[in-house]
């Protein structure tokens, strides 16, 4: 009944906490091996470890996959067969106003912390009564806090495709269930965690100064619960204290003063909700250039895709745009015009074949030339059906691709795109290009995007090369058409402007996987006025859109907040020239323009 007790000891000032409750333990007559990991020398604390501990076993790894790559060199360090149970535990930031959600409770990191210590080490009574299901109830696998086991779908969602490919990697079957304890400090049989074997701290992405969702540790924290359950056995929540009180001083204290560090590492200061003040510290970036092997899949397209983030991250919604591009292309080029946060590459690097990260001021242009040419150079275009230009300024996809794909498959056309628009003159707008060979491989394709400058202003990208791109293909022969093939003049609405991605609800009512993420970031930019009901339109079609899309709750704020300010402050521009002032819809200014009288 030996266990193998791995401490990964990161925050030094909690130590002298942890010895009182590692000496439960001992009080219990418990037969183990304590193993501890530190990512620094600290012979202060390895003195007091000894002195507490003298067989313990200390050694210092890379500053790797949090406390779960030092919990993988760990499993490495020992021999699994002889121990019955490992006991994984892990100091936990108490400071800084970090809090958690599980099972819809909020608490903050202090308290979480203390709640999956307690659970395992708690009291005499509590490591008795641990030792006793497992002992007791065979097929019981793994025990931990009750308040951090989760099985909430929105844990797995955001993960579910890098989750399935480690399963596969460890050789688990598909996963139709997801429980796991949140937090990563369990007490598990030996044997469950041998599949683990097969990593290595260095497969874990270094860790940076902010957590960053996506990463392998984050996979591997719901795959421990994952591969109980897959190998047949349970997990148990046990409870040691409630921490009601705690619980709910944590919600008051958040609503009342919150502060807190966004992801690009700007600090914030919220007084009832409400921001008062913020930093201009951000985490550095780097440059980066990085190429990856891919098996084709024989869709035979290539993708290129640009990006854009000023404080240098790849999030949520670029992640999941880039995994559904895998449904119709074989390969992926991902182009951005910024640098990046270290960490932030890898998050989609099993996805793409290369990532450029680079300031070049040229717009999503610029990178469709940077992806183009790389394309061209390595031979990425030789035996493909359809280059496809797209941008990181959608939400994408509402609809699946492969529907639409299917359809312009049968037209006999030379580019396509979601939309088009008249605006200026006919084109196809940029977000969302499709070209065949004919038009790729021509030269003036190729000319157009070498000639790709720095532009001030997006307007300038419009004009200088979204409609000059269509309008020279036309001028040489070449034929267009959109993919939704949606009549302006049929409907009133749609007929006052024919930038059709203005009408998100209207293009998800006709099977766009497209919408624009600006008609969500800049009320009223849509000028249907619905955005909410696209927010739900688009979640009905595809529940993976949740946590993808703006919140509802964000949603009313935005739409609130300006009306508000346009209720007691308004500035407008009328037909003839004359501006206005308003206050309180009260016009309280108005500047005549002078016209030429000659």
């Amino acid at each position: 009944m030996k266990t193998a007790l791995h401490l990964h000891l990161y925050y030094m000032d909690q130590l002298h906490e942890i010895i009182s409750k590692l000496q439960n333990l001992d009080k219990a007559g418990i037969d183990y091996d304590l193993y501890v990991t530190m990512t620094a020398k600290d012979e202060e604390a390895e003195t007091k470890i000894k002195q507490a501990f003298p067989k313990a076993t200390i050694w210092q790894v890379e500053n790797r996959g949090y406390d779960i790559g030092p919990f993988i060199d760990f499993l490495h360090k020992i021999n699994l067969d002889s121990y019955a149970y490992i006991l994984k535990v892990h100091t936990k930031n108490k400071k800084g106003g970090d809090y958690g959600c599980f099972n819809g409770v909020r608490i903050d990191s202090k308290t979480w912390a203390n709640m999956l210590w307690d659970a395992l080490l708690g009291s005499l009574d509590v490591v008795k009564n641990n030792y006793s299901i497992l002992s007791e109830n065979p097929q019981i696998g793994m025990v931990g806090s009750s308040f951090s086991l989760t099985d909430e779908e929105w844990t797995y969602k955001m993960l579910e495709k890098r989750i399935n490919q480690e399963a596969q990697k460890i050789l688990l079957p598909n996963i139709n269930t997801i429980s796991f304890i949140a937090g990563t400090m369990f007490m598990v049989r030996a044997q469950l965690m041998k599949p683990f074997l097969a990593y290595r701290i260095t497969d874990f992405e270094k860790v940076q100064s902010k957590v960053h969702d996506y990463m392998l540790a984050h996979c591997l924290e719901r795959l421990f619960g994952v591969a109980v359950l897959a190998q047949g056995y349970e997990i148990r929540g046990v409870t040691y204290k409630q921490y009601q009180f705690s619980r709910l001083w944590a919600s008051v204290k958040r609503f009342a003063v919150q502060k807190k560090i966004t992801k690009n590492g700007k600090k914030i200061i919220k007084i009832c909700k409400i921001p008062v003040w913020q930093s201009k510290e951000i985490l550095p970036t780097h440059k980066i250039e990085q190429e990856f092997q891919k098996n084709p899949s024989q869709k035979r397209r290539l993708a290129v895709y640009a990006a854009y983030d000023a404080d240098g991250f790849v999030d949520k919604a670029d992640i999941y745009y880039i995994r559904a591009l895998q449904e119709i292309a074989d390969n992926i080029i991902y182009i951005a015009d910024n640098e990046l946060i270290a960490g932030e590459a890898e998050k989609i690097s099993k996805e793409v074949n290369y990532i450029k990260a680079e300031k070049h001021g040229e717009y999503d242009f610029g990178s469709y030339k940077r992806g183009f040419m790389y394309a061209k150079e390595h031979g990425l275009l030789d035996d493909i059906d359809e280059l496809i230009l797209c941008n990181d300024s959608c939400y994408a996809p509402i609809h699946p691709f492969k529907p639409i794909f299917d359809k312009m498959q049968n037209e006999q056309i030379d580019f396509w795109g979601i939309t088009e628009n008249i605006e200026i003159a006919r084109h196809i707008q940029s977000y969302f290009m499709v070209f065949r060979p004919q038009v790729f491989k021509a030269k003036v394709f190729e000319n157009f995007l070498a000639s790709v400058k720095p532009q001030k202003k997006v307007r300038d990208v419009i004009e200088n090369y979204e409609v000059q791109l269509s309008q020279l293909l036309y001028k040489e022969g070449f034929k267009s058409e959109s993919g939704l093939n949606v009549s302006i003049e049929s409907n009133n609405r749609l007929r006052k402007n024919s930038n059709l991605t203005l009408y998100p609800h209207s293009l998800i009512k006709q099977g766009s996987p497209i919408i624009k993420k600006k008609v969500f970031e800049e009320v009223p930019y849509s000028l249907e006025g619905k955005l909410l009901r696209a927010r739900w339109a688009a979640i009905r079609i595809n529940r993976k859109l949740k946590n993808i899309l703006p919140s509802t709750s964000e949603l009313i704020y935005k739409i609130a907040d300006f009306y508000i300010k346009r209720f007691f402050y308004q500035k407008k521009q009328t037909k003839s020239g004359k501006t206005i002032i308003k206050i309180c819809k009260i016009p309280v200014y108005a500047k005549e323009i002078a016209h030429d009288k000659s």
